[in-house]
Order: C-alpha cells, then structure tokens, then sequence
C-alpha cells in the first residue's frame, strides 16, 4: 500500500529524479525532476534515462499496473522530503476541517494585533 511505504520512509529516503515521469510519459524540461521514494524501480533507472527513455512506452502499462495495484517498489511514489513529519493517513474531509478551526482559532486569537 503506497501510503504505509511512504510513512514509513522519511526525508532520507527520497530522491529527486526523472524516472517516474519518464515511465508515466510526461516530458519535462531537464531542470525539472520530481522527488519520489527510493525504491527498486527508481533505483534501476536513476541516472540510466537515456535507456529508460527507449524502453518506456512498451513497458508503460506494466508501469501502470504497478501503481494502480500499489506495487510500490515497481514504480515511483512521489511523496516529499516532509514525509518524516507524517505519522498517519487521514480523509482529506478531516484534514481540511482541522485546517480550516486552526486558522479560525489563529485569527480569532489573533484579530486584534491585525487590524492595528
């Protein structure tokens, strides 16, 4: 499951690479990379794009099959170097209720320093 492979990494176990969007198809200008999790699939094609490049598209829906099946080390998770600071998955319906009372309860704290 990807999220239990990417709580259990932390910023050290991530990578800035092109492998990933090379496997997916999308071709970025060479300053862009994305950072994903250091698995199997990155490791075989980091710094081996030109190779990879040639083989994608033939291998592009076993690439598919991998992430849509959650084969973590058969594809790139892209996940950031704040992954460490994670500790658990929530419904995105509770994290934007937790966002949305603490920015109420910073601003109602705070009102008055910023209308002065």
């Amino acid at each position: 499951m990807p999220q239990r492979a990417a709580l259990a990494a932390n910023g050290d176990g991530t990578i800035r690479q092109k492998s990933a969007d090379i496997a997916r198809g999308y071709e970025w200008p060479e300053e862009f990379t994305g950072r994903v999790l250091r698995t199997a699939f990155v490791a075989r094609w980091h710094g081996r794009e030109a190779e990879h490049r040639v083989v994608a598209e033939a291998a592009r829906p076993d690439y598919w099959a991998a992430v849509a099946e959650g084969r973590t080390e058969e594809c790139g998770l892209f996940i950031g170097e704040a992954i460490g600071l994670m500790r658990d998955v929530s419904p995105v319906a509770e994290i934007l209720a937790r966002v949305t009372n603490e920015a109420e309860a910073l601003l109602r704290g705070r009102a008055a320093a910023l209308v002065t």
